[in-house]
């Protein structure tokens, strides 16, 4: 009898761990489940630095394609003068001598220094390309002049 109560006792033991390490495997698949879900749903949403990039190269694009002068130099002049976080909260102002960035808070700084290097702003043109290429259906909605001025003036601050 005391022999039965020992067999009982390491298979409830033996029964108890399996049934622990069972939990176990089914709590990391859940977990690991909705951790993965989470991932793919925050990969899907851009940042907001992301987000106004990528609206930069959409009013980049839309200007350049305007085949209007007045308009693509008042927007270089934006890009110009654009802060390190893709914000084209100032404009280009030319006096006699020189020119300048004047922000919405009244703050003035020369053109290009208020992204966090020049280097960076050259690098953004070239990947500008890239993006096109990319975003092909943004290049087709605004495929003719009128509609490219359209998207300017709706979109430029």
């Amino acid at each position: 009898m005391a022999c039965n109560k020992t067999i009982y006792r390491k298979t409830a033991y033996i029964a108890t761990a399996v049934l622990a390490f069972l939990c176990g495997v089914a709590v990391h698949f859940v977990y690991e489940k909705l951790l993965s879900e989470t991932s793919i749903l925050q990969a899907e949403i851009p940042s907001a630095s992301e987000e106004r990039e990528a609206n930069w190269h959409k009013l980049f694009e839309a200007a350049m394609m305007t085949g209007d002068t007045a308009i693509q130099q008042d927007m270089t002049g934006r890009f110009q003068c654009m802060g390190a976080d893709y914000r084209l909260d100032a404009r280009l102002i030319f006096t006699d001598a020189e020119a300048y960035c004047v922000g919405t808070d009244g703050r003035i700084s020369l053109p290009g220094f208020r992204i966090t290097t020049k280097d960076e702003f050259r690098m953004l043109l070239k990947t500008h390309a890239s993006w096109a290429l990319d975003n092909l259906s943004f290049v087709a909605e605004v495929g003719t002049a009128d509609k490219a001025k359209a998207y300017v003036y709706a979109h430029r601050p």
